[in-house]
């Protein structure tokens, strides 16, 4: 319910609608969530290890005693906003694990470290990938969405609580596949043949 993509008159031309909806704290469940639906979202993968004995008390000690999944989140995102101080893209592609240990990397690393946490304590979580504009231009972006009530995107790589609108999703995924590369395959692909210009604000 946040992006539409609108058809234009000619071929390959049309318009994307984001629209952002303030976050009703009291629409979010308490966590942990538990309902099937959430499962895929809520277990480690292999850039997610939301089990590892870290992660868990690392995700314990940010979220405290909050039970609510958005407040939750919001804390969990400024915490990774706030700690992963060396923004770089040396690591690749560094898993959960990884990045709560080395506290480094880029909107991949924050993002993997936003998942694994919020995981661990039973906050459904994915990654989204398409593009977000920063400074100057269009860029290929990570960022993870919550389920709080509806699926809300955050981006802890940039510091903000609810992604704004220029953050346009490609995907939404749990990133169970092994390769990084054929996760972002179909983003760059795309990226290559897109022009874009904004329309209105």
């Amino acid at each position: 319910d946040r992006q539409k993509v609108y058809a234009g008159d000619s071929p390959g031309e049309g318009s994307i609608e984001v629209i952002l909806k303030k976050v009703d704290e009291r629409q979010s469940p308490r966590r942990p969530v538990s309902l099937p639906e959430f499962q895929p979202y809520l277990v480690p993968s292999i850039y997610v290890e939301s089990d590892d004995p870290d992660m868990i008390d690392k995700a314990q000690e940010v979220a405290g005693d909050e039970e609510n999944t958005w407040k939750a989140a919001k804390t969990i995102c400024q915490w990774v906003y706030q700690n992963i101080k060396d923004k770089n893209y040396k690591v690749g592609f560094g898993t959960a694990r990884q990045t709560l240990r080395d506290l480094q990397g880029d909107c991949s690393e924050h993002t993997v470290l936003f998942v694994g946490l919020a995981r661990a304590i039973g906050i459904p979580s994915r990654i989204a990938t398409g593009l977000v504009y920063h400074r100057d231009a269009f860029y290929y972006h990570f960022w993870p969405e919550v389920y709080a009530g509806r699926w809300i995107a955050l981006d802890p790589t940039l510091g903000q609580l609810q992604a704004d609108a220029t953050h346009i999703k490609f995907i939404a995924t749990s990133v169970e596949t092994e390769s990084a590369l054929e996760f972002g395959e179909g983003v760059l692909k795309t990226m290559n043949k897109l022009q874009l210009e904004r329309l209105e604000e």
